[in-house]
């Protein structure tokens, strides 16, 4: 099967939704499935990473 999952906070940020997306890709990948992660750019992050692509972001402001 082919996963793919939309995030904006993925590593090398250090959080508990980073952390629990890399232990879900991670299972899925060992059960034999396809994960793709769309994320944010992160200026950390040089190289190409397996199937993770990330995009520049426009910061949101919501105004009432």
């Amino acid at each position: 099967m082919n996963i793919a999952i939309f995030t904006d906070t993925y590593f090398p940020q250090v959080s508990g939704v980073a952390t629990s997306i890399q232990t879900l890709k991670e299972t899925f990948e060992e059960n034999g499935h396809n994960v793709y992660i769309f994320t944010t750019s992160d200026p950390k992050v040089t190289g190409v990473e397996h199937n993770v692509f990330r995009y520049e972001s426009v910061l949101y402001l919501f105004q009432r």
